[in-house]
Order: structure tokens, then sequence, then C-alpha cells
């Protein structure tokens, strides 16, 4: 096992609250009078090791993409295995792995910052590693039973993903360098879509495609020794909370999935089934009773009341930008696979502009932010690149080049996605306190998840309401339809982005 040697300690403002504007350096720990110092251990590692320990913590984003992308590229062939004939029922596909995820991330975040985020990250791996075993498995059952474990294996990355991002914000004091490993972290998001989009379709395509899931179930089980070996001992607070919020837990897990389920479910069985509008307003009080309750208990799973305008600001950006993400994944590999005829493989090769683009995304990010570039800004370059990404699908033509089409989109989108994420993960990260880097991790997390699934949800229902048919004018139209839902989103979210940074103007104006 890695043994880390030369531990030092260095002493650290625990900000008291998040109620601060943090574009402007001099505000980012508030009110100065009322702040605590707490010391943190910091391992003192070889430039190796430490190559190692931020690469293991990337490995839980880069396989989460992954996961969402082996589903997607060989989503025509699965579906022809389990003679699924209703192209709405495919969004499943990914809208399951991304619902469980996002809506298990804030508890997953909490359970790390109470007993050791090392030990949940190594839980998300193991259990990762179980359900894509059962998931190539379920090749031998049915669809329903394919989506359950679609589900269940993104409880992985729901543990996963904020006690990695959580590992970080622990093990590095604000600075270049933990910039630096944030922005790694985020580039997982282009290149694990891109790995799993061709490793899906070349298993599917030249093996069964339960093979799939059955070789990322062993990459995981390498992940996990690996991840044991590598990642420094927890350094738990004797002194800290351990309380868990279980009711906030059941009616903001239960809302969430409810209001998700039924807006995914109403594009198969339209909304007037009854059941899908009484999952959605059941959800809707479940959610409801959930502030309540998080503005009541001393240890909430989301700290509501120390939530900042900006901290909810960035979070409504995320959501936007993630959420039109969703839709131009699904909706261009449906666009390749089904009206142009590409073969998986094909579609998915036309896919790697966006890992060199990704790459370049995560450098500009990184730049930016040392340049002192506020985070508004960084939204609304990363918002903007997801409004023309989204313009170009709408207007995409089945026989346009692709080099004049697709290609350019495929080197715009990843900057709305490396963008967005580590400018929003390191905002939140150097505003909450300590002992708080589980949930501000999982915050962000749990938008960029979630809102994958209810976006798709929703552009479903809109090509319900706009383009019923099957035929092959009515997908063309259903693909422009959810483009357009796409572009609405990203421009709402370039609207809130757009106003924080005049609120940041004016602010900076004031104090000078």
């Amino acid at each position: 096992m890695v043994t880390f040697l030369n531990w030092k300690k260095i002493v650290m403002s625990n900000i008291s609250n998040m109620n601060t504007d943090v574009s402007d350096p001099e505000t980012v720990t508030g009110n100065e009078d009322k702040t605590n110092t707490i010391e943190i251990i910091e391992p003192q590692i070889s430039l190796f090791h430490e190559i190692l320990f931020v690469l293991i913590i990337f490995s839980g984003q880069f396989v989460t993409q992954v996961s969402v992308a082996q589903g997607l590229s060989s989503i025509r062939i699965i579906g022809e295995w389990f003679n699924i004939t209703n192209e709405a029922e495919l969004t499943w596909s990914i809208a399951s792995l991304s619902l469980s995820a996002g809506t298990l991330i804030i508890i997953a975040g909490r359970l790390g910052d109470i007993l050791g985020h090392k030990r949940m990250f190594l839980f998300g791996y193991v259990w990762l590693t179980i359900w894509s075993l059962l998931t190539g498995a379920s090749s031998y059952s049915n669809a329903v039973f394919y989506y359950c474990c679609k589900g269940f294996q993104g409880v992985g990355p729901a543990f996963l993903l904020p006690n990695g991002l959580a590992i970080l914000g622990r093990f590095y004091p604000p600075g270049k360098r933990k910039t630096i490993a944030f922005v790694v972290f985020g580039a997982g998001t282009p290149l694990g879509f891109v790995f799993g989009s061709i490793f899906g379709a070349i298993f599917s395509q030249f093996t069964h495609w339960a093979w799939i899931y059955w070789s990322m179930g062993i990459a995981c089980a390498c992940l996990t020794i690996l991840a044991f070996l590598i990642i420094p001992q927890d350094t738990l607070d004797e002194g800290r909370n351990k309380e868990f919020d279980f009711l906030g837990a059941f009616t903001g897990v239960g809302g969430l999935v409810l209001f998700n389920v039924a807006w995914n479910q109403a594009p198969i069985v339209k909304w007037s089934t009854p059941y899908t509008y009484i999952l959605l307003v059941i959800g809707v009080l479940l959610l409801s009773i959930f502030v309540y309750v998080e503005l009541k208990v001393s240890q909430p799973l989301i700290p509501i009341k120390q939530m900042s305008p900006i901290v909810l600001r960035v979070l409504i950006c995320v959501a936007c930008g993630f959420g039109t993400f969703g839709i131009l994944i699904y909706f261009y590999f449906n666009f390749l696979l089904s009206l142009r005829g590409d073969s998986p493989i094909l579609a998915a090769v036309k896919f790697t502009p966006a890992i060199v683009s990704g790459l370049l995304a995560a450098a500009f990010t990184g730049f930016m932010l040392s340049k002192g570039v506020t985070t508004q800004v960084l939204m609304v370059i990363g918002l903007l690149a997801f409004v023309i990404s989204a313009a170009m699908l709408s207007v995409v033509d089945v026989h346009d080049s692709y080099w004049a089409s697709c290609f350019i989109t495929f080197i715009i989108a990843p900057f709305g996605v490396d963008v967005c994420f580590p400018a929003a993960t390191l905002l939140l990260s150097d505003v909450v306190p300590h002992e708080w880097q589980g949930i501000s991790a999982s915050l962000v997390a749990t938008v960029v998840n979630y809102s994958i699934s209810l976006a798709l949800g929703v552009a479903g229902t809109a090509v319900l309401k706009q383009a019923p048919g099957t035929d092959f004018n009515a997908e063309v139209k259903a693909t422009k339809t959810a483009a357009y839902v796409g572009c609405a989103l990203s421009a709402v979210g370039s609207l809130v982005a757009i106003y924080g940074v005049i609120v940041d103007h004016f602010k900076r104006n004031r104090k000078s």
C-alpha cells in the first residue's frame, strides 16, 4: 500500500457561511470577524503519487460518463434485443442512471462527511462493479430489469462524484494546484463520454452487448483496488456532528424520483394516464416538505439557510446547461444512428473531436480562473456554448456535411461542459467550511446528473406534442423540437449568468 510521509499541518480559514460573493476575492471569507481557524492535515507526497491521486479521483468522473455513453451508443442494438418499439422508452437507457445518480448524490455526500470520503468513494466503486456485472446479466431477462439495473448502476456514480470532489476539496487549499486538480476532474466528462461511446459501440457491434457491462465491472474492480492503495486515509474530526437527516433524505429523494419519473414516463404513456400527474403532484408535495425540513433541522442535507444568491444562480446555470447537454447527447446520437444511418462505431467516432475540444476547454478554464476571471463570466461563456450547440442541432439537415454541422457542434459543446462544471465546483468548494465539502460537491453533481435526466423527459413531452409520429419526417421534427427545448434552457441559464455579471459589476463599483 502506498504510504504517505512527512505530514504537515496548515491553518486555513473556516468560512462560517456561504452568504458571500466569491467573485470578489476580498470577500471570499465574508465577515472576517466571524471566521474560525481550523487545522487541516495535508499529506505531503511525491509528484508521482500526487498525479496518481488526482487521476484516481478523475476516474470517478470518467467512469460516470462512460456509464452514460456506453448505453447510448448501443441503444439501438439493445432496443432491438428487447424488442422495444416505443422510441420514447429508449431514453430510460440513460435517464435511469442519471436519475439515481442525481437523486442519491446528496445523501452520498453527507455520508462521506460523516463516515469518511475515501470509504464512500470505495463503496461507490464496489457498488458500480456489482451492478455493472448485473446489468450485463440483464440481457437474459427483459427491458424492465435492464432499466432497473441501469438505475442501480447509477448509485455507484452517486457516491463517486461528491466524495471524489470532497477529497480534492479537503486535500488542496485554495490555490493554483487545487484549480488544476478540479479542471482535470472536469475533463473526465468529454473524455469519458467519447471513450464510453466507442467502447460500447465496439462491444455491441462485434460481440454480445452484455460485454459492455461485464468489462466495465472488471475495470471498476481494478479501480477499487487502486483507489484503496493510492488515496490517503481520511482525517475525520473527532468532534464532527454525525447526525443524519433521515426525514430530509426520504422526502428529498422521494420527491426528486417521483417528479422525474412523471416527466420521463409521460412521453411513453402520455400525460392523460392518471398515474403520471399523480406522481408529479406527490413529488412536488414531498419536495415542499423537504425544503421545510431542511430549514428546521440542525444538520440538514442541504444547508438552505446558508445559500447565498450567487450559489443559487450558479446552480440554476448548471441545471440549464447540463439539461441542454443531456438533450444534445441523446438526440445527436439518435440523429446519427436513425436519420443518417450510421453504425454505432461510426456515430461514436464522430464524437471524438470532443476529446481535443474538452482538453482545450479544461485548459482554457484553468487559465481564465488563474487570471482572476469571475465565475459569472465563465458561466456566461459556458452557457453560450450550450446555446450555440443546441441551435446548430435545430438547423442540422440529414444531408449536411459532417464537417459543416456535427463536427463544429462537437467542438463547441465541450466548452459548455468544461467551463461550467469546474467553475461551479471550485466556487462551492472555496466558500463552504472544511467539514461541509461533501455537501458542496453534492450540490453541483446532483444538479448535473438530475438535470440531464429531467431535461430528457421535458424534451420528450415537447416531442410528443409537436412530433408524435414514428416516420422519418416525424423523427426529423422531433430532433428539431428537442433542440428548441435545449436552446430555451441554455438561453435561460445565459440570462441568469449575465445577470450575475451585472450584479458583480455594480458591487465592485460600489466598493471602489
